[in-house]
């Protein structure tokens, strides 16, 4: 869901109710469709470091697809690479 504030994911990590939040700003897929650089934050419960590092490595594999993906889209629409 949308959020506009902090507090709620806070508690949410803090209470134990999630395990991983990624906040999405709200102009992310307009920047990306521009070309800019367009940013993600992971946040991630460390309480159980060994159930964090996997989050953080699966997470980094969405990631690096997804950019792939993104990469590849823009140089096909602008005739680059």
């Amino acid at each position: 869901g949308w959020i506009d504030s902090y507090q709620p994911v806070e508690r949410a990590l803090s209470r134990g109710d999630v395990m991983a939040v990624l906040v999405v700003p709200r102009h992310f897929g307009r920047r990306l469709l521009a070309g800019e650089t367009a940013s993600v934050q992971l946040l991630l419960d460390g309480s159980d470091s060994n159930t964090a590092s996997i989050g953080l490595n699966y997470a980094r594999a969405m990631v690096a697809g997804y950019s792939s993906e993104v990469r590849t889209e823009f140089q096909l629409r602008n005739g680059v690479g």
